[in-house]
């Protein structure tokens, strides 16, 4: 999506890479939400093991929701750095913020995929 975004001339690869960055905020978004699922249920199966004796251990286990929620915060502000960093040296041209979009549409692939392994 992103070479055949750049191919163009910068007003229409800037809207073709708007039409891609919402598309992958999106699916970042569902994937999330997925994985949010999956570590309540997590949370709650370990609970119900501890609860019941079945479990290996009492003391942890449970707190998989609230680290998905930290780490994504955490992912969240490092792409944000990580991007102003590497668009740096192009503040204030014509091309700085399809860069922006190129570095975050990279990086949220990857999150994607590795949100969508703990499947």
């Amino acid at each position: 999506t992103i070479n055949r975004c750049t191919e163009h001339v910068q007003t229409t690869s800037n809207f073709c890479l708007s039409l891609a960055y919402q598309a992958v905020q999106a699916e970042l978004i569902s994937t999330y939400a997925k994985a949010l699922v999956a570590a309540k249920t997590a949370d709650s199966e370990k609970e119900a093991e501890c609860k019941s004796g079945t479990g290996f251990v009492c003391g942890g286990g449970m707190q998989h929701e609230q680290y998905l929620k930290t780490a994504q915060a955490a992912w969240t502000e490092y792409a944000d750095n990580q991007c102003s960093y590497e668009t740096e040296s192009n503040v204030g041209g014509t091309g700085y913020g399809a860069f922006g979009m190129i570095c975050w549409l990279k990086l949220a692939a990857d999150r994607i995929d590795q949100l969508g392994s703990g499947e």
